[in-house]
């Protein structure tokens, strides 16, 4: 299986390619079985994907995906919705709505109408009770407050908002509108599975979904 101390990508974008990358990467599945890591490059609208398969690291060298879009700066994320490199990825950034692209074609679907703030500085897609989900987090103006949402994109994109939480408040300033969101395993009972958000200078935040129904 993959070790990422003993085997990890050794790959240098500054002698390969001249560029830097790294500020917003991602990784979707398990990494000693199926997994992708998607990362942005800064300044500019290329996206590198390294693809694990049966725990092994397909090439040290990334794949190089140009989306096509305008150059974005060094907040941009690219958030894969499943480890399978076919499956659909997100794009979102500073001053961004999320674009939804496709994982086989490379090219963009769907644009939602999440209304960012200062920056978007994480998202992350994850299935709970065999449905998708996107969960964002975005950065006020003055960058001393943040909130997060999530929403249903199981059908379409986005679907259905089904949370989104109050402003939190950072104790200073966030200069550079940060932060980041995890989610737990799912629950031993099945039943629920919790979105953590932090924001940087400020506090860690929590949100449970459950399938539980209330009769």
């Amino acid at each position: 299986s993959w070790n990422p101390t003993e085997d990890g990508i050794a790959w240098d974008p500054n002698v390969t390619w001249g560029v830097t990358i790294g500020r917003k990467f991602s990784v979707q599945g398990d990494l000693n079985k199926d997994a992708v890591i998607y990362a942005t490059v800064g300044n500019s609208n290329k996206v590198v994907r390294w693809i694990i398969k049966s725990g092994v690291l397909q090439s040290q060298k990334p794949e190089i995906i140009n989306t096509g879009l305008p150059n974005w700066d060094i907040l941009t994320k690219a958030e894969p919705t499943g480890a399978s490199p076919n499956d659909d990825y997100i794009i979102i950034g500073n001053a961004r709505s999320p674009l939804l692209f496709n994982g086989k074609t490379q090219k963009s679907e769907f644009s939602s109408e999440y209304p960012i703030r200062f920056s978007s500085f994480s998202a992350k897609a994850f299935t709970f009770n065999h449905v998708k989900y996107l969960c964002i987090a975005d950065a006020d103006d003055g960058r001393t407050s943040g909130r997060f949402c999530i929403y249903d994109i199981n059908s379409k994109f986005p679907d259905e908002k089904v949370f989104e939480s109050e402003t939190i408040i950072a104790t200073s300033v966030n200069a550079n509108g940060t932060g980041d969101l995890a989610v737990s395993p799912v629950s031993e009972d099945g039943f629920t599975m919790t979105v953590y958000c932090v924001i940087t200078n400020s506090a860690i935040v929590a949100y449970e979904l459950n399938c539980i129904a209330l009769e």
